[in-house]
C-alpha cells in the first residue's frame, strides 16, 4: 500500500484554491493519509518499530601523542587508570569514562557488540579484543572504499561476541593502550563506520579526539589550500554512515585543536551530536550519546506550504519548489529528534497576484509535512503529516496557542545554520529572539548565559574569518549552545497562527511516546 502512495497523489498546496475548497482538500488529504498510517500499522504489527538493543557501538579512540597532555589533576584522583595521581593525561581520562561504559552496558544491554578502534600514525582494529588487533597499513590510508572493504571484512571475526562475554577481555586491552604517534582520524573514522555497519541499523560510533588529522584522508595539518578536500572527505564519510544506518557522534575535548567544523558535517548527517567537553563529564556525556535509541534511520523531512505563504528564517539551499518546499534531512533518528521551521504570509504585493485566493478573509491555512524514513526491520516508509491551522488577526490570541520552547528551540536552530553558512546578521538576529522570549527563572540565567556565547561567537568568527577565512569557532560553540539548550519540550504544530505578517505557529516533528 505504501509503495502505491506516491507523492504525487497528494494535492500540494499550490493547488488549494479558493477559501471554500480549502476543507475539501484537507478532507481528500486526510483519508489519504489515514490510509497510509492503516498500512503502517498493519506493517507494524509484524515487526514493530522499536530500538534493538544488539547494536554494534564501536568507540574510535585517538592515541596520537597529543592525548598524553595533563588535564586537570583534581579529576583524576579517582580515575582508574591513572598512574600519577597529580597528573593526569588525556587519554587517561577518555580510558576512565570508557571503562564505565562498558560496564553498564553489560548490565544493561547485554546483547550489544561492544569493540574498539584507535588511532594514531596507523590504525588499529581491536574489534571485541576476543582476537589480537589488526593494523591497517598505509596502503589504505589514502583509499577511501579500500578502508572500507578491507575494514568490513573483519566485521564477522571482530565482533561475533555480545558483550556480557567481552567485557573483560575489553578492559584488559582498555588498559593496555598507550600513546603514540601522529593523528590518522579520517582513515580511522571510515574503518569505525565500516566496521559499526555489518551491525543492526542505528548501530554508533563515538569518536573520542583532541587533535588535528594530520596523516592520511582527511588531513589539514600544512595543508590550508586544500581544506575543501578535507571538508568533502568528512561529508562523504558522513553519507556512507549515514546511508548505512550508523550515528556518529564526535566528542572533543576542551583546549585540544579539534576541527569540529569539518567533523560536523559527520554528525549532522547521521543524527549524532558534536561535543566539546570537560574531561570530568566524559563518562556523563558518553552514557547520553549511548542512551539515545534510533528508531529510525535514513530520515528526511519536508514540509510544504500553500503558495500564499513562505518559510522565513530558513537559508535559501534548504528551500526547492519556488521557496514552497523546506527540506531537512536528519539521517538516523532518536525520539526525541527534531526539525522545525517557521513561516509567514508574503507580502501584500505578492498577495494581490493571486486572484484565486481571498487572503484578507482566510480564518485557515493548510501545511503539510512528509516523513521518509527506513524502518528498523529494513522498510523504506512515509508518512504524511497533514493540519488545517486556525489563522487570527489577533495577535494576542495567536500568543495563547504559541509554545514559547518551541519558538525558542527553533531560533537556536537558525542561528546554527544562518552561523554555518557565514550569515552573521541574521545569525545575531535570531539570538536577539530567544532572548526576547519569556521563560522559567531556573531556565533564565542557563539562557542569558547560552545567548551571550552565541552573541560572543558571531562576533569574534566574523574577525576570525575576515583574517583567516575559517568558521572553526562559530561552528564549535553553535554546536555548544545546540546542546546546551536541546532539552525543551516539544509539540507537533502551535496554533492558531496569525496570517499577516509573522506566524508564530513553528513546526515539529516529534514520534510520539
Amino acid at each position: 500500500e505504501l509503495a502505491k502512495m506516491k507523492e504525487t497523489d497528494i494535492k500540494t498546496p499550490e493547488e488549494i484554491g479558493e477559501r471554500e475548497k480549502i476543507d475539501n482538500e484537507i478532507k481528500e488529504l486526510e483519508e489519504k493519509k489515514s490510509k497510509l498510517v492503516k498500512a503502517e500499522q498493519k506493517e507494524e504489527v509484524k515487526q514493530p518499530l522499536v530500538s534493538s538493543d544488539d547494536i554494534t557501538v564501536i568507540f574510535c579512540i585517538d592515541i596520537s601523542g597529543s592525548m598524553n597532555t595533563p588535564v586537570d589533576a583534581q579529576v583524576g584522583r579517582t580515575m582508574k587508570y591513572v598512574r600519577d595521581k597529580n597528573s593526569v593525561t588525556r587519554l587517561e581520562a577518555v580510558k576512565a569514562a570508557v571503562d564505565s561504559q562498558i560496564a553498564k552496558m553489560a548490565k544493561e544491554a547485554p546483547n550489544r557488540k561492544v569493540g574498539f578502534v584507535t588511532f594514531a600514525s596507523s590504525v588499529n582494529l581491536h574489534g571485541d579484543c576476543s582476537q589480537p588487533p589488526v593494523t591497517l597499513g598505509h596502503q589504505y590510508s589514502e583509499d577511501f572504499f579500500g578502508m572500507v572493504e578491507h575494514s568490513s571484512n573483519y566485521s564477522q571475526t571482530f565482533l561475533s561476541k555480545p558483550i556480557q562475554e567481552t567485557a573483560p577481555k575489553l578492559l584488559q586491552r582498555l588498559a593496555e593502550i598507550h600513546t603514540a604517534g601522529s593523528t590518522a582520524l579520517g582513515p580511522a573514522l571510515v574503518a569505525s563506520a565500516a566496521l559499526a555497519s555489518k551491525g543492526s541499523a542505528g548501530s554508533k560510533v563515538i569518536i573520542c579526539t583532541d587533535g588535528l588529522a594530520n596523516e592520511g584522508m582527511g588531513s589539514v595539518e600544512g595543508r590550508h589550500l586544500k581544506l575543501q578536500e578535507a571538508s568533502n572527505f568528512y561529508t562523504q564519510v558522513g553519507q556512507y554512515a549515514q546511508q548505512s544506518g550508523v550515528v556518529v557522534s564526535v566528542i572533543s575535548l576542551v583546549a585540544s585543536e579539534c576541527r569540529l567544523d569539518l567533523l560536523s558535517p559527520i554528525a549532522g548527517l547521521t543524527g549524532g551530536d558534536v561535543l566539546r567537553v570537560d574531561p570530568s563529564n566524559l563518562s556523563t556525556d558518553f552514557s547520553s550519546l549511548l542512551a539515545e535509541k534510533v528508531i529510525a534511520t535514513q530520515v528526511v523531512v519536508k514540509v510544504r506550504l500553500h503558495k500564499i505563504m513562505q518559510f522565513s528564517a530558513v537559508p535559501e539551499q534548504y528551500l526547492s519548489a519556488d521557496k514552497l518546499i523546506y527540506t531537512q534531512e536528519v539521517g538516523s533518528a532518536t525520539r526525541d529528534a527534531i526539525v522545525t521551521c517557521s513561516y509567514s504570509m508574503k507580502p501584500v504585493v505578492e498577495l494581490e497576484k493571486f486572484a484565486d485566493v481571498d487572503y484578507k478573509n482566510l480564518t485557515m491555512l493548510p501545511l503539510q509535512a512528509h516523513i521518509e524514513y527506513k524502518a528498523l526491520n529494513g522498510n523504506k516508509c512515509l508518512k504524511v503529516i497533514t493540519k488545517n491551522i486556525k489563522c487570527s488577526e489577533d495577535l494576542s490570541e495567536a500568543k495563547k496557542g504559541m509554545d514559547k520552547n518551541i519558538v525558542r528551540s527553533h531560533c537556536i536552530q537558525s542561528t546554527a545554520k544562518y552561523s554555518k553558512h557565514g550569515m552573521y546578521g541574521q545569525a545575531m538576529e535570531q539570538a536577539e529572539r530567544i532572548s526576547s522570549l519569556p521563560v522559567a527563572k531556573e531556565e533564565q540565567a542557563e539562557l542569558e548565559k547560552g545567548v551571550q556565547v552565541i552573541k560572543t561567537a558571531i562576533n569574534s568568527t566574523q574577525k576570525y574569518q575576515a583574517k583567516h577565512g575559517s568558521k572553526q569557532q562559530l561552528d564549535e560553540l553553535s554546536s555548544q549552545i545546540n546542546q546546551a539548550l536541546k532539552k525543551l519540550s516539544l509539540i507537533h504544530i502551535s496554533e492558531p497562527t496569525r496570517p499577516l505578517y509573522i506566524s508564530y505557529a513553528v513546526f515539529c516533528l516529534k514520534k510520539k511516546k
